[in-house]
């Protein structure tokens, strides 16, 4: 004689598949906000590298023409950068001893839907160093065109030009 054996249980009950429902929902708002905060981190340096390109750039070209005082990045660049005169822009740099620079010229550069201001300044050469070059390059928060404010991110080259 065979004895009784109750079913065996197969499959999950209600109470645990909405269980399981609620925890993969927890789970999938964590993992949106982690991504949207990781897409975020990832423009910013973007525009930070782009802004770094520009700056460089332009340093570069200004270094080529000897460091001249009448540079203008405008006419030698434009074909390359969407650059216009800008009345905004960054401060000029200020040297280890505490001199300021001389400002050439602010400019408005369009790349990639942002826009950055960019400030070429120099300093004279003094009896211990050559002549400075400093470019700085600034974008806003929200990379749209406006007045720099606090919210403002920004990078600085600077480079030597002279004998010394």
């Amino acid at each position: 004689m065979k004895k009784y054996q109750p079913p065996s249980r197969r499959g999950f009950t209600l109470l645990e598949l909405i269980i399981a429902a609620v925890i993969v929902g927890i789970l999938s708002v964590g993992a949106l906000g982690y991504e949207y905060h990781a897409m975020r981190n990832v423009r910013h340096a973007e525009v930070q590298v782009m802004a770094s390109q520009v700056g460089k750039s332009i340093l570069d070209v200004w270094k080529g023409l000897r460091g001249v005082n009448y540079y203008d990045p405008e006419p030698l660049l434009g074909t390359k950068l969407a650059i216009s005169s800008s009345a905004i822009g960054p401060a000029p740099g200020a040297d280890s001893d505490g001199g300021l620079f001389t400002t050439l010229g602010r400019y408005q550069v369009v790349s990639d839907a942002v826009t950055f201001y960019v400030t070429c300044s120099y300093k004279e050469p003094s009896v211990l160093n050559p002549k400075t070059l400093n470019v700085a390059v600034a974008w806003r928060k929200g990379f749209q065109a406006g007045n720099l404010n606090t919210d403002a991110f920004e990078v600085r080259y600077s480079t030597f030009y002279g004998d010394n």
